[in-house]
């Protein structure tokens, strides 16, 4: 989805994004920026880590998992990872530049497997960390975007290779309180063990429990839902901003 824009992601994220854009709807984003903590807040912003647990559909049973550790590891301008420890495995998923930092690998002695991804899965990871930081800072990698407003609290958002996202904002605050986005749902299916075919569907991210983390007002609930469906719920103990990061946090 956004492949043409890895070493412009993070220009967007330290200043205030080029747009094509409706006065409306530009108002609608430096409110929310403002609310945030400020354009000069945002645009020193070079790292972030979250900390925190995830808890994820299980196939079938239309519950959630047991909670697993969580680590989002962001170093501007291009390198992303999302790690999940589970009992006896590790995930990573995420970007470093254009190399694709999807893993798994065993935990327990004795223990072996292996995940493959398909060359389209890099621009799947970006446009997934587009997303966040719509969420999160109400700014977005894609360059060039366009801004469209289409209620009095609703901004499209669109770039490159279809990308596509509805942010809404809080009307009294003006934060961003949830994103919309069409993408593959594997809905449960009571009384199979096989997980279902994707349906096309709206997935809703909701950013809640925003505190004050060094003058920014980060979320530390995060949640994703489709159709009634909570497919991830992430809460976050600890968000820091410009933790002294590397590249070699960001390896497979």
């Amino acid at each position: 989805m956004v492949s043409r824009i890895v070493v412009l992601i993070g220009i967007a994220l330290l200043g205030a994004p080029r747009v094509q854009t409706s006065q409306e709807a530009s108002a609608l984003l430096k409110n929310a920026r403002a609310a945030i903590g400020g354009e000069s807040k945002l645009a020193a912003v070079r790292s972030l880590a979250l900390q925190g647990h995830t808890r994820i559909l299980v196939g079938s049973t239309g519950k959630l998992s047991d909670p697993y550790s969580l680590d989002i590891r962001i170093l501007l301008p291009d390198d992303y990872v999302r790690i999940e420890n589970h009992d006896w495995y590790e995930t990573r998923s995420g970007f470093a530049g254009s190399e694709l930092l999807n893993a798994a690998k065993a935990l327990k002695p004795g223990s072996t497997f292996g995940a493959s991804y398909g060359p389209e899965q890099i621009n799947i990871e970006r446009a997934v960390f587009a997303r966040l930081m719509l969420g999160m800072l109400a700014q977005t990698p894609m360059i060039p975007m366009t801004l469209r407003q289409t209620s009095a609290a609703t901004a499209e958002v669109s770039g490159p290779d279809g990308f596509s996202a509805f942010l809404d904002f809080d009307a009294l605050t003006h934060l961003p309180t949830r994103l919309r986005h069409t993408g593959p749902v594997h809905f449960p299916q009571p009384g199979s063990t096989m997980p279902s075919a994707p349906q096309q569907a709206e997935i809703v991210w909701t950013f809640g429990d925003r505190r004050d983390v060094n003058g920014l007002k980060l979320p530390h609930h995060i949640v994703r839902t489709s159709r009634d469906v909570t497919l991830e719920e992430m809460l976050f103990e600890t968000v820091r901003v410009n933790p002294p990061l590397s590249p070699n946090d960001f390896k497979k």
